[in-house]
């Protein structure tokens, strides 16, 4: 073989080996991409996740204030917004006064802000069907506010039912507080706390308007002994 013959033998052996070489790279540049642009997608994938489970903890953090002590461990379950509806019933003011109310005694121990300085009550009445007229008593109403602004307390009760409301909530995974053993709900939108509880054989419902929390679980505080 010529020298010439030979020198192109090697110079395409080693144009092949260049070139298997390259197509070897290529193909280890082609699946490392390819596994990169995987394990981004997966990285993705996981950061959304992570987020989004971030999200929803922060949310459920929000969802709920809780307080707790000795004796008591108060959880707020926020809502949105909460619907009304038309009540067919009577309010009489003049029948409150000559009631002897059991819970006299208890209510004059509320601790009420002393800024509430306003007070009244009176009771709700629903309709008697044999003859038409509101004179079935549903509940007792005392409300203490303050002329100057929005903020109110209003207690509803009754010792023989749960009384009738111009609001209801539609809600899940609705969470219980205690105090002194005693079970009750309570609700937050906005600027107003919703409470409902059963205590010494009466159904409580209360409205606050403007009350802080410590205010309210003060006043819950002072009525469940």
């Amino acid at each position: 073989m010529s020298n010439k013959q030979i020198m192109k033998d090697v110079f395409d052996n080693e144009f092949n080996a260049n070139k298997i070489r390259n197509q070897i790279l290529l193909k280890s540049e082609k699946k490392t991409k390819k596994n990169m642009i995987k394990f981004l997608q997966y990285a993705t994938f996981l950061f959304v996740i992570a987020i989004v489970g971030i999200t929803i903890f922060i949310n459920n953090q929000q969802a709920n204030y809780i307080y707790s002590d000795v004796t008591s461990n108060i959880i707020i379950n926020k809502i949105n917004e909460f619907d009304l509806t038309k009540l067919d019933a009577d309010i009489k003011f003049e029948e409150i006064n000559s009631v002897n109310l059991p819970w006299n005694d208890m209510f004059n121990n509320i601790n009420i802000p002393k800024d509430l300085d306003k007070f009244y009550g009176y009771g709700v009445y629903t309709k008697n069907d044999s003859n038409n007229e509101y004179n079935i008593l549903d509940s007792y109403v005392y409300e203490y506010f303050n002329l100057d602004n929005n903020r109110k307390i209003k207690i509803t009760f009754s010792n023989t039912n749960k009384s009738i409301r111009d609001y209801f909530f539609d809600i899940d995974d609705v969470k219980e507080s205690n105090i002194n053993d005693n079970k009750l709900i309570v609700y937050q939108s906005e600027d107003i706390y919703f409470t409902e509880f059963k205590y010494n054989e009466y159904y409580f419902d209360i409205e606050n308007h403007e009350i802080t929390t410590d205010e309210l679980i003060f006043i819950l505080k002072s009525i469940i002994k």
